[in-house]
């Protein structure tokens, strides 16, 4: 009997993940196992179960549920090219073997997601085989009801500790501190709460605010970084800007109602001061102006 593998990572930017190449191992190994010939693997990287495969866009679109849920997303979510190649290959296959039914789908409450892609499974008579959970078989009614009511409870599940996580996230950045994802020019988290400024990227940092208080020109402070720091660090207008914008140069962050309050991990190891930070933010906020109104004067 033949079988496909499909593997998907949720979040990240890189083009290898751990995660899925131990999701295909697993997969691999449980082929061995039943005896099963594998004849495609196929995978997504960081993309989310919410999203629908390639190729049924239109169906997207008429999804209302899946709409509202992409147009409140913090970024584009694009459609899942991995899994539009495992369901051109169903009518070739007995099986697919995913590390557990979440891999294929993780469907929106109200969603067509989830029975468009079990409808496909069905009408090619594919059995969905999990290293954890054992095999689904879609064109069985208790077997659809069981999947129906699971992936219920998982969706439920999952808002509830996407809740909690927001309301963490809100909680560490109203008590002063930042979060061990928060990355920052200059800025090294070490774990259980505790930040260090980086040596090397202090002279970096000064050089920038001395420059913009100055009145540089930022291609000219972009040019003098990159002829003085520019062989082991690429500076862009972006990194510029990003390193002006931060406030915990001088002990400082934004809470989770964007105000500015002091930040309790740095404390002793400020660099900037607040009033250059302060004099920085006049500076940048007044090209701005000056820029729009050229651009106004040209049109």
């Amino acid at each position: 009997m033949k079988a496909l593998i499909y593997a998907r990572q949720s979040s990240g930017k890189d083009d290898f993940s751990e995660s899925v190449e131990a999701q295909i191992a697993n997969c691999k190994k449980l082929a061995a196992k039943e005896k099963l010939e594998i004849i495609g693997i196929y995978k997504d990287l960081n993309t989310s179960g919410e999203t629908y495969p390639v190729g049924a866009e239109e169906i997207a679109r008429l999804d209302k549920a899946y709409m509202k849920w992409a147009l409140n997303q913090s970024s584009k979510k694009d459609f899942r090219l991995g899994l539009c190649q495992v369901l051109q290959k169903l009518s070739e296959v007995d099986f697919v073997l995913v590390n557990e039914l979440t891999r294929l789908y993780r469907p929106i409450n109200g969603s067509f997601l989830e029975g468009h892609i079990n409808q496909l499974l069905k009408e090619n008579e594919v059995k969905v085989l999990q290293v954890q959970g054992g095999a689904i078989d879609l064109s069985k009614f208790d077997q659809q009801l069981i999947t129906l009511i699971k992936n219920q409870i998982l969706y439920e599940d999952l808002q509830k500790k996407r809740q909690n996580s927001i309301n963490a996230f809100r909680i560490k950045k109203d008590s002063g501190r930042l979060c061990s994802d928060a990355k920052m020019h200059g800025i090294r988290y070490l774990g259980n709460g505790k930040i260090e400024v980086i040596p090397e990227w202090v002279e970096i940092i000064r050089f920038v605010y001395d420059n913009i208080c100055a009145y540089r020109p930022y291609r000219a402070i972009i040019r003098d970084c990159n002829e003085r720091w520019g062989k082991n660090i690429f500076f862009y207008e972006s990194s510029i800007y990003a390193i002006a914008k931060q406030p915990i140069y001088c002990g400082y962050q934004y809470n989770s109602q964007g105000e500015l309050i002091k930040n309790v991990q740095i404390t002793g190891q400020e660099f900037i001061s607040f009033e250059q930070w302060q004099e920085v933010q006049k500076i940048i906020s007044q090209k701005r102006k000056d820029y729009h109104v050229k651009v106004l004067l040209w049109i």
